[in-house]
């Protein structure tokens, strides 16, 4: 599963059933392994902010504070790509100190900033798949572009995990020293 060309999850996993003919057959749960690397959450998040309209000047000062950098991205929509080329976007930024962002992010909270630029979710699927049809085996290859992709409240438990780097560099850079 991908959106903008970023890998997001991937399923790698055998499964048997059946399915008798002319019927619907629900097949079992399938793991999805995420990709949870907080560069390409962030660039994903970046990039559906740009197609919701969000700003994203408290996004990219977080995610610069952060030390991460953005990946590529990709997209159906060339204006997009131009103007969102993730490259390019963030060359122009300032080197923020934590006063620069406090007062830059003063208002700004990230889960539902999350939340509205994910409703623009849409993601691309490839399946390849082995068929046994009685004595007949064959490969299905099958792909699927820009399927609308609805999340919930459960994303807002990947924030804590692109958070604790940060904090930890907010705390670092702090000079905070604990006496014992």
């Amino acid at each position: 599963m991908a959106s903008y060309g970023l890998e997001l999850g991937t399923i790698e996993q055998e499964t048997t059933f059946e399915s008798k003919g002319k019927s619907t057959t629900t097949s079992p749960d399938l793991n999805l392994a995420l990709n949870l690397d907080p560069a390409t959450i962030f660039t994903l998040t970046r990039a559906l902010a740009v197609e919701a309209g969000l700003q994203t000047d408290q996004l990219d000062g977080i995610v610069e504070l952060g030390g991460y950098d953005y990946k590529f991205t990709t997209g159906s929509d060339p204006s997009n790509r131009k103007r969102d080329n993730i490259y390019t976007c963030v060359s122009g930024l300032h080197p923020l100190s934590f006063t620069s962002l406090t007062r830059q992010c003063r208002g700004f909270e990230l889960p539902p900033y999350v939340q509205e630029a994910f409703k623009k979710l849409k993601s691309d699927i490839t399946l390849s798949t082995e068929l046994t049809i009685g004595e007949y085996s064959t490969t299905l290859e099958y792909e699927q572009k820009g399927l609308p992709t609805k999340t919930d409240d459960s994303l807002n438990y990947l924030l804590p995990l692109l958070a604790r780097p940060i904090v930890q560099k907010i705390v670092d850079g702090s000079g905070i020293t604990w006496v014992s």
